[in-house]
């Protein structure tokens, strides 16, 4: 008996543990700023900015925005409190916090003046954005991406017939020639000489 009530109160304090895990998890997702992504540049990352932090005065207004680098691979993220000027077009860094990728982070309280706005950058369109004005594309999304040039092909010209491979012919097999019997060599022949005729030698008489 004493062994299932320990484990009852065990099964409870996890499930009160979980519960409160839980909890905490959605308190943390509610407190992330709904970012919004207004532009993307390939070569040097994604700008956002949250719409929750937009807090207009006097035609000042201060937005909160995020930057995430593609080129520097240390830094993570940079988060700028930006104050807008919408009447002149001027901007104002009130603070800068630099994410790395590492979890580290620096914050830089920022004491500049107000700036022009480059036409046509990152900056110039957030103003727009959080001042209420119409954003204009920028010259570089207005680029449509050409398809590759194909080659022109000519009526009068007849396609070429991809390459064929040539079949090879069979090696010839050498011939092999009968070999002829080897004949010895010729014999003289002897020819028959007639026989030859001999005179009987007279006598010699003796001397006197």
């Amino acid at each position: 008996m004493k062994i299932n009530r320990h484990n009852r109160k065990n099964r409870t304090v996890l499930l009160l543990c979980l519960l409160l895990v839980w909890g905490l998890c959605r308190e943390v997702r509610a407190e992330e700023p709904a970012w919004q992504e207004y532009r993307t540049t390939a070569a040097e990352g994604k700008l956002s900015y949250d719409p929750k932090s937009v807090a207009a005065e006097d035609n000042v207004v201060d937005v909160w925005s995020r930057f995430e680098p593609v080129a520097d691979g240390r830094i993570g993220e940079m988060k700028h409190w930006v104050r807008f000027d919408c009447a002149r077009k001027r901007m104002k860094l009130l603070k800068t916090i630099t994410v790395h990728r590492d979890g580290s982070t620096v914050e830089l309280p920022q004491k500049g003046k107000f700036e022009p706005i480059e036409p046509g950058s990152n900056p110039a369109i957030l103003r727009a954005l959080v001042c209420g004005e119409k954003v204009e594309p920028t010259a570089a999304s207005q680029e449509p991406v050409a398809p590759p040039a194909e080659k022109p092909h000519h009526d009068d010209e007849s396609p070429v017939a991809p390459l064929q491979a040539v079949p090879q012919e069979p090696a010839a097999a050498p011939v092999e020639k009968p070999l002829t019997e080897v004949q010895p060599p010729a014999q003289p022949q002897h020819q028959e000489v007639p026989p030859v005729e001999t005179q009987p030698i007279a006598p010699v008489a003796p001397l006197q």
